[in-house]
């Protein structure tokens, strides 16, 4: 998924509950990065794609 997309879905599953910061999303994605949920696409640095 592109990073744009990712923020937005976050964005549209969470507004139900209350608005989030983008900011906030991003330190989220990078929480994942690390923890390896999640990984940047080879060449792709907008790209993720999920770590079973």
């Amino acid at each position: 998924m592109k990073n744009q997309q990712l923020i937005q879905e976050a964005i549209a599953q969470i507004s139900q509950r209350f608005t989030p910061k983008v900011i906030d999303i991003k330190k989220a994605i990078d929480a994942l990065l690390e923890k390896e949920y999640i990984e940047r696409a080879k060449g792709q640095r907008d790209l993720f794609n999920y770590v079973a």
